[in-house]
């Protein structure tokens, strides 16, 4: 008995020892305060709460705070009414926490960034309003475009893909038993990381073992989705790829679908993924783009749509 108490002590103690470096080293997550899960939106468990802010110190190695905010609306960026103005073209952005801005300031996000060089080329007022929510999946998107991003009428649907985005819905951790795993990992550093990692293992084990070969079908289905969500909205989609879901690696399948779909996309995977030379700016101990990541892809993006002719051109009468 006494060994066996003498061995639980032990175990206590060094659990507690492990907490405790986890927590000088490790960012602290914040992001989960903004989830809410409870039907923030009507007909979805997921979103944004709206007025919402937090200081983020990192999703794996600690970084400086953060604020990471939401306006009234539901999204992140400036308070702009539902009613579209005369002359205004809307861009509706959406995706995960690339999109949303995830360990950068509001000003520094991706579609804010990309707003400038688009209205200075633009012979229209352009707008881009920011409808990323962080860890959302491609289905958690068609959803927000047709529950809140489509009342704000945009022309455009740009969304941003990448590579986790076949993942479950945020829907999923609102049932009990994710939802005590959530609230675990969530307050216990020990707890995360074993949740991290063992997420990882499992999305390795995929791409190795070929499970993940099922995926290209469920992408094309929830990229149709998205695709008719956008219609509905009285919106054209554009992609640009930052990850392919169908295969975790770079593989042609990805380009064959949206041709299919008959999609524009641009195939920015090797800002992530590529040569290091090609690698936009991350932040340290993170995949997110920093300040200056986030604007030079917010130029090659906006480069990219009024070459495609996706957005109002000064050319344009």
């Amino acid at each position: 008995m006494k060994r066996w108490i003498g061995n639980l002590v032990v175990l206590i103690v060094t659990l507690l020892a492990l907490e405790f470096a986890l927590r000088q080293v490790l960012g602290g997550m914040e992001q989960a305060m903004l989830y809410d899960v409870w039907e923030p939106v009507p007909g979805s468990c997921m979103g944004l709460r709206p007025g919402a802010q937090v200081e983020y110190t990192g999703w794996f190695l600690k970084i400086p705070p953060v604020a990471q905010e939401v306006n009234s609306y539901g999204y992140r960026g400036p308070e702009r009414p539902p009613a579209k103005p005369p002359g205004v073209f809307r861009v509706a952005a959406l995706g995960d926490s690339y999109t949303y801005g995830m360990g950068v300031r509001v000003e520094d996000a991706l579609p804010t960034q990309l707003e400038r060089p688009l209205a200075g080329r633009g012979a229209r007022m352009v707008e881009v309003l920011n409808f990323g929510v962080p860890g959302a999946s491609l289905e958690d998107s068609v959803a927000r475009l047709r529950q809140v991003a489509a009342r704000w009428q945009p022309d455009l649907v740009l969304f941003f893909l990448y590579a986790d985005d076949l993942e479950e819905s945020l829907c999923h951790w609102a049932e009990p038993r994710s939802l005590l795993l959530g609230l675990l990992a969530w307050k216990s550093y020990l707890a995360r990381t074993l949740v991290i990692f063992s997420r990882f293992a499992g999305l390795w084990r995929m791409a190795v073992t070929g499970e993940s070969g099922a995926w290209p079908a469920r992408l094309a289905e929830q990229m149709h989705a998205l695709h008719q969500a956008s219609q509905e909205a009285g919106a054209r989609l554009a992609v640009v790829a930052l990850g392919d879901p169908s295969a975790y690696r770079l593989s042609p399948r990805l380009a064959e679908l949206l041709e299919r779909e008959d999609v524009p996309w641009l195939d920015a995977r090797p800002w992530l993924f590529g040569e290091r030379a090609a690698r936009l700016p991350i932040i340290r101990g993170e995949m997110h783009f920093t300040p200056e990541g986030n604007r030079l892809a917010a130029e090659r993006v906006a480069a990219w749509l009024g070459d495609a002719g996706l957005v109002p051109t000064g050319d344009a009468s």
